[in-house]
């Protein structure tokens, strides 16, 4: 990076800001994230004065719901899909007020114990989040996809426990297996199907995500690292072994004893599968998160 313009002066509401140094430039950092993780959020960045063409950005999206399923015996859910992750280095910022959007993780499904048709069993989509004002506009904004929730199979006939597709395009795996649901697609890979196997039955394993790398201690993540991005795992029955999260994805549930986890907040993981239960467990989506920084001089 090379420092370009005026030393910047800016102002953001909500999120925690501070500055760094690395190597002899000092930077400084805005991160926002969801005080409530079952409601979107929209900051404010203010640049008042100078400009740089060097910022980054890292967009990540709310991974997708797990599916589940509250009426049969054997049917399960599939894993959630991620959020998309974007990590752009090139973010050119002129004085303008920035519109800063977190999205939330898919909301778990419905078990809706008072009235039983208004149940749902798919897990909800996550939400996207995005950078708009400036140079990008509403036709050239960066905008990071929700990923798709993980299905759930009110039939109880097994058919429809795939896992969601990622916010990128990539997609869940399907239930190849008896009872067996698919992980939720990642960042990076598909998800894997529920299958089958000749010695072991096995829900699928959510796809994987990436490994995000930080020049500064982040104050939400409290580490400079990060896995990111992952799919959760698709659900098993009784003593099959049940699909495992990737990247911040949730692991699933299986039906004798194991429940199912949400995806892990602040990095878009998809939420694992839920079981069968008669009060519900179906599993949210993790939520994203947005971090920006720029390099600063002297004013």
């Amino acid at each position: 990076m090379s420092t370009q313009g005026e030393c910047i002066i800016a102002t953001a509401n909500g999120g925690v800001s501070g500055s760094f140094t690395s190597g002899s430039r000092t930077f400084k950092y805005h991160e926002f994230s969801l005080s409530n993780r079952d409601v979107s959020e929209t900051f404010q960045l203010n640049i008042e004065k100078g400009y740089t063409r060097d910022a980054r950005v890292l967009l990540i999206a709310g991974g997708g719901g797990g599916g589940w399923d509250g009426t049969g015996t054997y049917g399960k859910g599939g894993g959630g899909g991620a959020g998309q992750v974007i990590d752009r280095h090139d973010i050119t910022l002129y004085p303008n007020t920035y519109s800063l959007r977190v999205g939330h993780g898919g909301l778990p499904a419905d078990a809706d114990n008072t009235n039983p048709a208004n149940r749902t069993f798919n897990g909800g989509n996550g939400d996207y989040t995005e950078l708009l004002g400036g140079i990008y506009t509403s036709d050239n904004k960066i905008r990071a996809l929700g990923g798709e929730g993980g299905y759930g199979d009110s039939n109880d006939f097994g058919n429809y426990l795939h896992g969601g597709d990622s916010g990128n395009g990539f997609t869940g795996g399907l239930n190849d297996g008896n009872f067996l649901a698919g992980g939720g697609a990642g960042n990076t890979s598909n998800g894997e199907d529920g299958d089958d196997g000749p010695s072991t039955d096995k829900g699928g394993d959510g796809g994987s995500g990436l490994t995000i790398t930080l020049p500064y201690t982040s104050i939400i993540w409290s580490s400079s690292t990060k896995d990111v991005g992952g799919g959760g795992g698709g659900s098993a029955w009784l003593d099959d072994v049940r699909g495992v999260g990737q990247d911040g994805g949730g692991d699933s549930a299986r039906e004798d004893t194991q429940t199912a986890d949400d995806g892990e907040r602040y990095t878009g993981g998809g939420g694992g599968g839920g079981r069968e239960s008669a009060s519900g467990d179906g599993t949210q989506g993790g939520d994203g998160i947005l971090i920006i920084y720029y390099p600063i001089t002297d004013c």
